[in-house]
C-alpha cells in the first residue's frame, strides 16, 4: 500500500541488469552503466521502504486534512444514516481551533537579521540582512512560511524548500513552501533539522515535453516512462480521495453528484496529456578526505564525511546525478513538524486528538435533531386504514389523526433522550477544546470566566498548550535562514543593486559588490565575510511582552510623578515593547529627544566623535576636580600647621611665664609647692 492505501505496481520499473554486456555500435550513456544502475537500484530500495513504513500514518495525516476541510463523514456511514432518514450533519468544531493557531502565527510573524562573526564585519551583516529582506520580499517568503505552517497544524508535517534557479530574468535564490504530499524522507532521522537523515525525496509530474526539454539527451528514458493518455494521469498522492476511500477505485461509483459525494472522479483525474513522474533523490554518501590538523606543520589524516549529492530519475532510469550545488552540504527541505510519535517518530497535527470527539459531535447532532424529528407511535391494530398515511401526518407539526373507536393509540417523542445526546455533544466539543489547547476564551466566546484576568489568564494557558507548535516553527526558519544566508553569500557575487520597502512603503536602494572607479575597492562585499542568521525571539513573547510593557509602564508613570527626568530617560524602552505600528520610528524619535541611544546598534562616526569629546571633557573636569581637592587639602593642611604651631608658642609663653614665676617664688623655701603647681600648669612634667 502506498501513502493513503493507493497500491503501485513495480512490475511497470525495467529490470536492472548490472551484468548485461554493452552493445558494440553504441556506447552507453555514463547513466546506464553499472555503477549508475547500482545508484538507481539503492534509491528505489530506500523510496520502496519508506513507502512501507510510512504508508499507514500518511493516510492519517490526509485524514487529518479532510477533517479540517469538513469531510467527516464515510461514505458508508453517511449511506446508512441517509437510509434510516437521518442527515449525517458536520458541526465542525476543529475548523475554528486550526484557524486560531494558523491567524496567530500570521499575526506574529517574526522578524530576523544577520550578525557578524568578528566587530568588523558589521557593516557586512547589515548589508546582508537588507538583503535577505528584499529576498523575502520578491519570494514573497512570510506567505509560504504560513501554507508550510498551515500544513504542519493540519497534518502534522509541512516544509519549506530554499534553492537556487537558473531563471536569468528574475532573482535566483528562491523559498517556496512544498507540500508533504509530494515528500518523502528517512523516517530513522530523530532529528528536527534531518541533519541525521540518508535521504529525502520529492516528486513531481511534469509534461513530456517540458522533461525533454530539460533532460534532452535522455529522451528515449523519459519516453519509456510517459504516463499513457487514457490513464488517470495521477498517482500517489495527488489521488482523489474522499474520508479514506479512493474515488478512482474499482467499484466504486463517485461521479454522480450530490451533498456527500462531493467530487466528480472522471472529471478531477482524466487527463490526455503525456506526463513523467520525475523523482529528486537528495542523499548523503560517505567519502574519505584529508585534513589538516593545526596550523602551519600540522599533521594530515583521513577523515570520513558525509557529501550531500543529488540524483533524478524516472520510472525508467537515471536522469542525472552528481554533488550538490550548495556549499552548505544540506539538504534544500527544511521541515516544520507540530507533534511527533514517541514511538517511531511519525508527525501527527493538532487535528488527530480531535478526530474522536469530533465524530461524537456530528453524530450525537445528528442523532438529537432526527429524535427531535421523528415520533413513535404504539396503537392497537387496525387502529387506521393506512398506516403510511399515518406516519406520514405524525411526522407533521400541525397533524390531525382519527383513529377507529375503541382503538388505542399513543405518539411518543423521546425528549429526553434527546437532550442526553445534546449534554454528551457539548462535552465532546469541551473536549476538542482541551485537546487542542485553544479555549472559548482564544476563540472570543462568552464564558463563565468574567473578571479580566480570569480571561487574560485562560487565554494564555491556550497560548502554552501551544507554545511547541510555535517553538518548532522558529526552529524551522533558523534552519531556513541559514541555508538562504549560505546561498546568499555563494551566488550574490556580482554588481546589483537591491530594492528596500519600508513600513510606510518607501523604497531604498543599496548597492552590492560594487566597484569604487577611484579606489578600485569592492563596496558592500556580501561574500568576504561569513554572518549568521538569527530570528528574533521577541515577537513569539507576544503575552509576556504585554504583561512586561504594561507593568514597565505603570512604573514609569508612578515615576513621572515623583522624578520626571528619571521616567523620560526610561520611555523610549517603554515604547519599545509597544505593539503598535511604526514603532521604530517613534523609538528613534523619543531618543533623539531624550539624548539616548540605541544598546543594540553599533556607533555612527558622528556618535563616535561626539562619545570622545564627552570623555574628553570628563577626562577634563575629572583633572580639575583632582586638582581642586589637592589644593583644598593643602589649605586645610596649611590652617592645621598653623594652629598646632601658635598651640606650642602659647605652650612654651605659658612655661617661661611659670617659669620666671617659679624663680621669684623659690626665694621663700616655703613656696616650692606652690611652684610645683605653676610649672605643672604650664604643661612642665618632672622625669621621674
Amino acid at each position: 500500500m502506498r501513502d493513503d492505501g493507493i497500491t503501485e505496481s513495480r512490475a511497470t520499473r525495467e529490470p536492472i541488469d548490472e551484468a548485461a554486456p554493452e552493445p558494440l555500435a553504441k556506447a552507453k550513456h555514463p547513466l546506464d552503466k553499472p555503477k549508475a544502475r547500482k545508484i538507481l537500484t539503492k534509491l528505489r530500495e530506500w523510496w520502496d521502504q519508506e513507502w512501507d513504513r510510512q504508508a499507514h500514518n500518511r493516510y492519517q495525516m490526509a485524514m487529518d486534512e479532510d477533517y479540517y476541510d469538513g469531510l467527516q463523514w464515510s461514505e458508508e456511514d453517511a449511506l446508512v444514516l441517509m437510509e434510516r432518514g437521518q442527515a449525517p450533519c458536520v458541526y465542525n468544531e476543529i475548523k475554528p481551533a486550526i484557524d486560531w493557531m494558523l491567524g496567530t502565527e500570521r499575526r506574529t510573524r517574526i522578524d530576523y537579521k544577520v550578525l557578524p562573526r568578528r566587530k568588523e564585519g558589521s557593516k557586512d551583516a547589515e548589508v546582508k540582512t537588507q538583503v535577505m529582506k528584499y529576498l523575502s520580499d520578491v519570494n514573497h517568503t512570510p506567505m509560504h512560511r504560513s501554507k508550510a505552517f498551515e500544513q504542519s497544524i493540519k497534518a502534522g508535517l509541512g516544509w519549506i524548500e530554499v534553492g537556487v534557479k537558473g531563471d536569468d530574468t528574475d532573482e535566483p535564490i528562491y523559498s517556496r513552501a512544498q507540500s508533504w504530499r509530494q515528500m518523502l524522507y528517512d523516517s530513522n532521522s530523530t532529528e528536527l533539522d534531518l541533519s541525521d537523515a540518508r535521504y529525502c525525496f520529492r516528486w513531481r509530474y511534469v509534461d513530456l515535453d517540458i522533461a525533454e526539454a530539460y533532460f534532452p539527451d535522455r529522451k528515449a528514458v523519459l519516453r519509456r516512462s510517459v504516463i499513457d493518455g487514457s490513464d488517470t494521469g495521477r498517482d500517489d498522492d495527488e489521488d482523489i480521495w474522499y474520508m479514506g476511500a479512493r474515488v478512482t477505485e474499482p467499484g466504486r461509483d463517485f461521479s454522480s453528484p450530490g451533498k456527500y459525494r462531493p467530487y466528480d472522479g472522471a472529471a478531477f483525474t482524466l487527463t490526455k496529456r503525456e506526463r513523467v513522474k520525475l523523482i529528486e533523490a537528495w542523499y548523503r554518501e560517505p567519502r574519505r578526505v584529508q585534513v589538516q590538523s593545526g596550523e602551519g606543520d600540522g599533521s594530515v589524516h583521513d577523515r570520513a564525511e558525509l557529501e550531500v549529492r543529488v540524483a533524478i530519475y524516472c520510472e525508467a532510469g537515471l536522469l542525472w546525478e552528481g554533488p550538490s550545488p550548495y556549499t552548505h552540504n544540506r539538504f534544500p527541505f527544511v521541515p516544520i513538524w507540530a507533534y511527533r510519535r514517541s514511538r517511531d517518530n511519525a508527525p501527527y497535527g493538532a487535528v488527530r486528538q480531535t478526530r474522536d470527539p469530533q465524530d461524537g459531535v456530528n453524530k450525537r447532532a445528528s442523532k438529537a435533531i432526527w429524535i427531535l424529528s421523528t415520533n413513535q407511535i404504539e396503537m392497537e391494530e387496525g387502529a387506521v386504514d393506512d398506516i403510511d398515511e399515518l406516519r406520514e401526518e405524525a411526522s407533521r407539526p400541525d397533524a390531525v389523526i382519527v383513529r377507529k373507536r375503541g382503538k388505542e393509540m399513543t405518539i411518543h417523542r423521546d425528549n429526553a433522550l434527546a437532550d442526553q445526546h445534546i449534554k454528551l455533544m457539548e462535552n465532546d466539543r469541551m473536549m476538542i477544546r482541551l485537546s487542542s489547547g485553544v479555549t472559548d476564551e482564544n476563540l472570543g466566546r462568552q464564558t463563565n470566566a468574567h473578571s479580566g484576568k480570569a480571561i487574560i489568564a485562560r487565554q494564555e494557558q491556550g497560548s502554552v498548550v501551544t507554545t511547541e507548535l510555535f517553538d518548532n516553527l522558529r526552529y524551522a526558519i533558523q534552519m531556513a535562514g541559514e541555508i538562504e544566508l549560505s546561498l546568499v553569500e555563494q551566488y550574490y557575487t556580482d554588481e546589483r543593486v537591491i530594492r528596500l520597502v519600508g513600513d510606510r512603503g518607501q523604497a531604498s536602494f543599496v548597492e552590492i559588490n560594487a566597484q569604487d572607479p577611484q579606489t578600485g575597492e569592492t563596496l558592500n562585499d556580501i561574500t568576504a565575510m561569513k554572518a549568521d542568521f538569527v530570528v528574533s525571539q521577541q515577537d513569539y513573547r507576544d503575552s509576556l511582552r504585554i504583561a512586561m510593557f504594561e507593568s514597565l509602564f505603570d512604573i514609569t508613570g508612578r515615576l513621572a510623578q515623583m522624578a520626571p527626568e528619571i521616567a523620560f530617560k526610561l520611555l523610549d524602552l517603554v515604547v519599545e515593547m509597544a505593539d503598535i505600528p511604526n514603532r521604530d520610528e517613534i523609538v528613534s524619535r523619543i531618543r533623539q529627544l531624550n539624548g539616548m541611544r540605541d544598546p543594540e546598534s553599533e556607533p555612527t562616526p558622528e556618535e563616535q566623535a561626539q562619545m570622545q569629546q564627552q570623555a574628553q571633557m570628563e577626562a577634563i573636569q575629572q583633572e580639575m576636580a583632582m586638582a581642586g581637592a589637592q589644593a583644598q587639602l593643602a589649605e586645610q593642611q596649611g590652617k592645621a600647621e598653623k594652629v598646632a604651631a601658635d598651640a606650642v608658642a602659647a605652650k612654651l609663653g605659658a612655661m617661661k611665664t611659670a617659669i620666671d614665676s617659679a624663680q621669684l617664688i623659690a626665694a621663700s623655701p616655703g613656696a616650692a609647692p606652690m611652684a610645683d603647681d605653676l610649672m605643672a600648669g604650664a604643661g612642665y612634667q618632672p622625669e621621674v
